[in-house]
């Protein structure tokens, strides 16, 4: 070999060697920026407890993603304790989906497109390429608007859905149904479980869109093949390039998945009103609520109330009173409380508050300090302080504005459910319509409609005697 040649051949490989470091390095940031995402997840979301379905949602995007185009990475997969209809994924591998979601599907080749179509954002690399314009596309912004919450629960979970989902333009989706549908046909999958779960979607998203119409309220979103109309004719074409699998081959899995689903919670469950490790108090009367420490005691008395760890080093109270002078700002209210000249260390940077200004800081008594805040909602002042003065050390004093930071007004998503609902099968007798069903049913005056939802026939129709019905008790 000449001289040049040997070099040409030398560079070859250098570049090579340099391209492959550069997909090792784009990998490794993938997966580092989700692991750091999910464990920033673990802080606000909670995951449903439930070891059968955990492990069997495991096993399918397991499958899944070992036949996609990135089997190399470990992937991860959850189940949220949320009843929102929802998937989601994060970079390098973590992949989520929402108990209410798996509520209204009705076969595991149903999951596995909603699985699939997840694990090809990820192997797409399309949180990467999304647009860094996006208000969601920065990973930091992405996580404060998490973590804030600064409009209450309902805005919080619209501002969540938007950064997971709705940032991947109309393009990557369908990319990600065309790869999602590959992943679906390696694994022995129907493709056309992906087109069955958008029709679900959208039948969901029809009924509870007459529904916020006759509320006077806004329509539904799904994250999930949000973007998709119903009948999507480029839907159907990048499907059916995935290939035709031949009668009886596709799995189905429905007497697995109805086996797996029974007994999972339907809609709310009694621990998704609070972050993990947290519990919540909401005040009816004055529709307020802050989150404080599970494992520490509560106590009410008139119009106080206080939250202490169970060593007693730790108490806070939260005081209502009614606004004297609305023309007094919340630091100046807070000074005239103490009686004091100056708030040290003050801070109105408290992202929690949105239409009124908090104020938090520290009094001084002498040689010892204590943490203070106070906001104003409506015609009421609101006043935190810590009841034992002192001057903590930083984790304490993290932990004591954690709890007043945490303060908001409530919504009815704050409340737990007066009572957990859930799914469970039994075979349709000779002559039973939805109707009947409906007349016995727990979920309300829409329980025809939701009952027809969750097991696959909406607007109209029948099942067949002997079929498995989805219930819910």
């Amino acid at each position: 070999m000449k001289g040049s040649a040997r070099f040409k051949s030398f560079q070859c490989i250098a570049t090579a060697l340099l391209l492959c470091a550069g997909v090792f390095a784009y990998a490794d940031s993938e997966v580092e920026a989700g692991q750091k995402l999910h464990e920033e997840l673990l802080l606000t979301e909670r995951f449903y407890q439930d070891e059968a379905l955990s492990a069997y949602v495991n096993e399918i995007g397991q499958k899944l993603a070992a036949n996609s185009d990135w089997p190399e990475i470990d992937y991860h997969f959850f189940v949220v304790d949320s009843g929102d209809i929802n998937a989601f994924a994060l970079p390098g591998g973590y992949i989520y989906v929402n108990r209410g979601l798996i509520n209204y599907l009705t076969s595991e080749a149903q999951l596995a497109g909603v699985l699939a179509h997840e694990i090809a954002h990820v192997t797409r690399h399309h949180h990467d390429r999304r647009d860094s314009t996006n208000t969601m596309g920065n990973v930091a912004a992405f996580m404060a608007s998490l973590i804030t919450m600064n409009s209450g629960v309902g805005d919080a979970v619209s501002i969540w859905n938007n950064a997971r989902v709705s940032g991947f333009g109309r393009d990557m989706e369908l990319e990600a149904d065309k790869y999602g549908a590959e992943y679906l046909y390696r694994t022995g999958y129907d493709p056309e479980a992906m087109i069955e779960v958008l029709g679900i979607l959208k039948d969901h998203e029809t009924f509870m869109n007459r529904e916020a119409r006759n509320a006077g309220g806004q329509s539904t979103y799904h994250g999930v093949f949000a973007s998709h109309p119903r009948g999507d004719a480029r839907l159907k074409e990048v499907v059916a390039q995935a290939g035709l699998l031949l009668p009886g081959e596709e799995f189905q899995g429905r007497d697995d998945y109805r086996t797996t689903v029974d007994g999972v919670v339907f809609g709310r469950s009694s621990n998704s009103n609070a972050p993990p490790g947290k519990a919540r108090y909401v005040h009816k009367g004055l529709a307020v609520t802050f989150t404080y420490p599970d494992d520490w005691n509560r106590t009410t008395s008139g119009s106080t109330i206080s939250v202490a760890s169970r060593s007693g080093d730790i108490e806070l109270k939260l005081e209502v009173a009614t606004i004297a002078d609305n023309e007094l700002t919340a630091e100046e209210m807070l000074l005239a409380r103490y009686s004091v000249d100056e708030l040290l260390n003050a801070s109105e940077h408290s992202p929690i508050y949105e239409e009124e200004t908090a104020i938090t800081g520290f009094i001084q008594f002498g040689a010892l300090v204590q943490r203070v805040a106070a906001t104003k909602l409506g015609s009421n002042a609101y006043y935190f302080s810590t009841v034992l003065p002192g001057n903590a050390d930083d984790e304490t004093d993290q932990l004591q504005l954690e709890i007043m930071a945490s303060f908001r007004q409530a919504s009815q998503q704050d409340l737990p459910p007066d009572r957990e609902l859930q799914v469970y099968y039994q075979r349709l007798e000779p002559g039973e319509t939805f109707l009947d069903l409906a007349r016995t049913s727990v979920l309300g005056q829409e329980a025809e409609a939701y009952l027809r939802l969750i097991n696959g026939y909406y607007p109209a129709g029948e099942a067949q005697p002997g079929t498995w019905m989805k219930l819910v008790e």
